[in-house]
């Protein structure tokens, strides 16, 4: 039997003795941007390219077909829409927590949600060509000016 002294003193022992795992993965070694598995400490946020050749990336979004659905289902809906069923997310409130006005020069409104990820694989479907998953530092180097510029604001 051990007393109460000797079990803190092998206890505070073996809290110096231990050593945290790198956070550098090897996806961050060759900076594999569609693992999940990098930049382990940061946020990552999925950006998509609807065109082959495009250097323009984006967040996935959708359009309005069903004006009886709510915002929420059209942002879900238009998710499963752009990267497959097994994509599982969980979205952190019903109402949107930002608002494009002017999208591409267009009238079109944009509603942003935040959204967080559970689990799956991103499974691209027809229209889109590449995904990635990048920090907020990285982001800036993908997207449009103007549309970093709007969605910076809330990227947290």
């Amino acid at each position: 039997m051990i007393t109460q002294q000797q079990f803190e003193e092998e206890q505070e022992e073996e809290l110096r003795m231990y050593q945290p795992g790198s956070r550098q993965t090897e996806a961050d070694k060759i900076t594999d941007l569609k693992s999940l598995h990098r930049k382990l400490q940061d946020n990552l946020i999925l950006l998509v390219r609807h065109q082959k050749d495009s250097v323009t990336w984006e967040l996935p979004c959708g359009e309005v077909t069903n004006t009886s659905d709510t915002l929420q289902q059209v942002a879900s809906e238009s998710l499963s829409e752009t990267c497959g069923t097994d994509l599982k997310v969980q979205f952190l409130s019903n109402a949107p927590i930002a608002v494009m006005k002017k999208y591409k020069n267009k009238n079109d409104k944009v509603f942003f949600y935040k959204v967080n990820y559970v689990t799956g694989c991103v499974r691209l479907q027809e229209g889109y060509f590449d995904h990635i998953w990048v920090t907020r530092k990285e982001m800036k180097d993908f997207v449009d000016a103007d549309y970093f510029k709007t969605i910076k604001r809330f990227i947290f």
